[in-house]
């Protein structure tokens, strides 16, 4: 589970997140970085995609300060400036105040039943804390 303290609050950029480019990310994260053609790759495998449509997501999410894109030998790199888990805490957060009109409670009580005894056991410390504080 992340540190609550790496939270950071609607980094402004899932608004326009659209699957291709979530799919996008989720294969830089993975890989750390990567090239225009290796990404394309990997997409192939599970959907037909042109080489110039992820080349022009890629360079939108450049644009907009979600990937890095850097000088490589022969083609440029890629490296996701954003981590999951800020997107994931942005998309929640999103959620909670447009669909649930800033009520976290059901949300809480949708993932409580996904968590493993491990995560159950952080959240209950991270509750005990709190409230010792």
């Amino acid at each position: 589970m992340a540190n609550p303290e790496e939270r950071t609050t609607n980094i402004g950029i899932t608004k326009s997140l659209g699957d291709s480019e979530l799919e996008i990310l989720h294969i830089l994260w993975r890989r750390g970085e990567g090239t225009v053609r290796q990404v394309y790759d990997e997409i192939r495998e599970s959907r037909n995609v042109t080489l110039p449509a992820v080349m022009l997501s890629m360079e939108r999410l450049a644009k907009r300060g979600v990937l890095q894109k850097l000088a490589g030998n022969r083609a440029a790199l890629y490296r996701p400036l954003v981590t999951r888990e800020a997107v994931g805490y942005s998309l929640l957060d999103e959620v909670i105040d447009k669909v649930l009109l800033g009520s976290a409670g059901s949300v809480v009580s949708q993932l409580v039943g996904r968590l493993s005894e491990s995560e159950l056991e952080q959240i209950r410390t991270l509750i005990k804390d709190t409230q010792e504080s």
